[in-house]
C-alpha cells in the first residue's frame, strides 16, 4: 500500500509492478477501507500512461474496484474527485474501470452519494457522467 502512495508517478507504477510480480496481495485493505486502488488513484499526481497497466493488475489480481474507504468512497469516486486532471486525461483509468462487469456505479459512498450522483451534480465530469450511463443502460 504504501508504494502505492509513491509521488512519483512512474516510479509508483515501477515498485508496484514489481512488487505484484513478487506475489504482492493486490486485495490488501486498511482498517479504514482504504484499498489498493484508493491508494493509487488518489496520489497527487497521476499519469495514466504509466498507471493504468497497474489499475489492471490491481482488480485482475482482487482489488475491489467497488471498495468503499470511510472518507473517501469507492475508487471512482477518489477519481471524481481528482479536480485537477479532466475526464480526458482520466480516460485509460475510466476505460480500465468500466470493463469490469461488476462496476456497481450505484454504489453509496462519499457524501452518502453513489459515484453517478457526484457526477450528475459535477460540471467537471460530464464526459464521465455519459460514460456512466452507457454502461447503466447496458448493464
Amino acid at each position: 500500500m504504501a508504494a502505492l502512495t509513491n509521488v512519483v508517478p512512474a516510479a509508483r507504477a515501477g515498485i508496484a509492478a514489481v512488487l505484484l510480480d513478487d506475489g504482492a496481495d493486490a486485495r490488501s485493505t486498511a482498517a479504514d477501507g482504504v484499498n489498493t486502488l484508493h491508494a493509487m488513484l488518489g496520489s497527487a499526481a497521476l499519469d495514466p500512461a504509466f498507471e493504468a497497466p497497474v489499475l489492471r493488475r490491481l482488480i485482475d489480481g482482487g482489488a475491489d474496484v467497488n471498495g468503499v474507504a470511510n472518507k473517501f468512497g469507492t475508487p471512482l469516486q477518489v477519481l471524481i474527485a481528482q479536480f485537477r486532471y479532466t475526464d480526458e486525461v482520466l480516460a485509460p483509468f475510466y476505460d480500465v474501470i468500466f470493463s469490469y462487469g461488476d462496476l456497481d456505479l450505484l454504489k453509496v459512498g462519499a457524501y452518502d452519494k453513489s459515484a453517478y450522483a457526484m457526477t450528475v451534480k459535477s460540471a467537471r465530469r460530464q464526459a464521465l457522467r455519459v460514460r456512466m450511463e452507457q454502461y447503466l443502460r447496458v448493464g
